[in-house]
């Protein structure tokens, strides 16, 4: 009898790391990459909610940004190419926002949820950047910057985290994208 648990607590625990090793078995507030948005928000509520950051202008993809959705996160931005008509998910982007800046407390909560990612996504290639200039987004605070980490999957999707200190507040954010998309936001 203890064979049989030992070796089903471990089908389990193979078949438990194999998922995370697959970007699109990652949720935010219950949504996977690959999903449509339209599973989720009507295609009035995409529409209206169109956010377009500096770095996705001139690229294929947009991104539409709904405050107050989940339970954890006060906002969530997901993004799409412009042209699809299903909508599917190429990045999910969740945020906590802070008032003011308070990098400190960002940074704690920031440490909780890495420690949460390092058990779930033990197989993949972790990154910490340390502190690094935010530029590009049209801050006109030259003090604005953050602290990135992260964790690469095996088809080069990421999952990145990170606390931001832009325009005298601080800004939580978990992110993850497939690899398309990340060749995106790098250039």
């Amino acid at each position: 009898m203890t064979r049989l648990l030992l070796i089903l607590c471990l089908i389990l625990s193979f078949q438990t790391l194999a998922r995370t090793d697959d970007i699109s078995e990652f949720e935010i507030e219950g949504i996977s990459i690959n999903d449509s948005a339209l599973n989720y928000f009507s295609i009035e509520q995409i529409n209206d909610n169109m956010s377009m950051p500096p770095n996705l202008e001139k690229s294929a993809y947009t991104q539409s940004c709904f405050n107050n959705y989940g339970k954890i996160y006060d906002r969530i931005c997901l993004a799409f190419n412009k042209n699809s008509f299903e909508k599917k998910i190429v990045q999910i982007q969740a945020q906590i926002r802070y008032d003011k800046d308070v990098i400190n407390i960002c940074k704690k909560k920031q440490t909780e949820i890495d420690e949460e990612l390092s058990l779930i996504f033990k197989n993949l290639k972790r990154k910490d950047w340390g502190r690094r200039l935010l530029t590009g987004w049209g801050d006109t605070n030259i003090e604005s910057y953050y602290y990135p980490i992260t964790y690469e999957f095996a088809d080069n999707s990421k999952a990145q985290l990170g606390c931001y200190s832009i325009m005298n507040k601080s800004i939580l954010k978990v992110a993850v994208y497939t690899s398309e998309f990340a060749e995106v936001i790098s250039d």
